[in-house]
């Protein structure tokens, strides 16, 4: 099991300009992680997650792909 990504630092005021993680991105992480052998196994080397969220999706995703993957919050 993968750690949700710390998102301690993040203030009120983040909040305000970014999306905060909700019940809908921690089934997403649930969901990834179900799946993450089938994904590793297709050898991906791009996450590119869009929008204005805290980039907490995308952050478990580069942990999870390791330091060969181009993991980018657009």
């Amino acid at each position: 099991m993968l750690p949700t990504p710390d998102l301690s630092h993040l203030t009120r005021k983040d909040y305000e300009e970014v999306y905060e993680p909700a019940e809908d991105t921690f089934a997403l992480l649930d969901a990834l992680e179900v799946d993450l052998e089938f994904i590793k196994g297709r050898g991906p080397n791009l996450a590119l997650e869009i929008g204005s969220g805290s980039g907490c999706v995308t952050t478990f995703l580069a942990k999870a792909l390791g330091p060969n993957s181009l993991c980018r919050v657009v």
